[in-house]
């Protein structure tokens, strides 16, 4: 992330959950109509047309071409708003067992605190001061309200966090309620230390029946010869935004990892299978684009 300056990946992301808010009947799987509010320079300029629901057609037709086009190859904002779907079931279902903390690290413009009814529930979000500074004045000047208790933590992950994160008087709370801790869409831009860091501070963070979810992409994007083009301009395109990728990692790897830290029933599931699976659910029309292929979804528990 640039120095000083909120994180452009963030803005993109917002933009893409405001488009996919658009969608029609038959293609909407995700519903987020906050994300308006977070839109980045120049999305920003067209927040107008987002509230004039005469436009949402276009809107949503462009909006779901314009990042494919900025990479080269379709499937961008699904692969984030499938992602974001389906941590948003992971944390609903959580809440249902019983769960009542949730902990959002890399939290960028999440919106589930205003999303979701969680009255009883509490939620820290922990992301770069720049971005989160831009979060918390929106929500300020917008008067938008949390269901939830809302707590922040600014740190920067590629720096050393972890002591500050536990020196956050949320974190030392004295509580035995299980906690549920939620990594999305950070670890590709950290180094392997940086993201085994992390897991063993998440150990840390839960107690047993504590969840992990977080997200990878296959250890293929980082492979400099990978002949699957469609990664390698992917990995142009971050480059090109001063936000390059670093890690990515296979399912067999990463479980003896996060065995090594006390983790233990990883489940996993690609976001191609997970349209799939929401299409035949809810009978949706959902593209299966080969991008889609190539980013897991992972859960594990204390």
């Amino acid at each position: 992330m640039k120095a000083k300056k909120a994180s452009d990946t963030a803005g993109y992301t917002s933009a893409m959950r405001a488009i996919a808010n658009l969608a029609p009947k038959d293609k909407k799987y995700l519903i987020d109509p906050f994300s308006i509010e977070f839109l980045p320079f120049p999305w920003s300029l067209t927040k107008p047309l987002f509230q004039a629901k005469l436009f949402d057609p276009l809107i949503y037709r462009f909006g779901m071409k314009a990042p494919d086009k900025m990479v080269g190859f379709p499937g961008m904002t699904a692969l984030a708003c499938l992602r974001h779907r389906y941590i948003d079931d992971q944390i609903l279902l959580a809440y249902e067992k019983g769960i009542r903390r949730f902990i959002i690290l890399g939290a960028g413009y999440d919106t589930r605190a205003l999303r979701f009814s969680l009255p009883d529930a509490s939620m820290l979000e922990v992301d770069h001061p720049d971005t989160q500074l831009r979060k918390r004045k929106i929500l300020q000047k917008k008067h938008l309200q949390p269901s939830c208790r809302l707590e922040f933590a600014a740190v920067d992950f590629s720096q050393s966090w972890s002591e500050e994160l536990f020196s956050h008087s949320y974190i030392k709370e004295n509580t035995n309620e299980a906690t549920m801790v939620v990594w999305e869409g950070v670890s590709c831009y950290l180094h392997e230390a940086d993201v085994v860091n992390t897991f063993e501070t998440v150990s840390h963070l839960l107690k047993a029946g504590g969840v992990f979810v977080f997200d990878a992409f296959s250890a293929e994007l980082m492979k400099p010869d990978t002949r699957i083009e469609i990664l390698r301009k992917m990995r142009d395109f971050v480059d090109k935004k001063g936000e390059p990728f670093y890690w990515a990692e296979d399912e067999a790897p990463l479980k003896k990892t996060l065995a090594q830290y006390g983790f233990k029933q990883l489940d996993s599931a690609s976001i191609y299978d997970i349209a799939a699976d929401l299409a035949e659910k809810e009978s949706l029309s959902i593209s299966k684009d080969e991008i889609l292929k190539y980013l897991a979804m992972f859960r594990c528990q204390r």
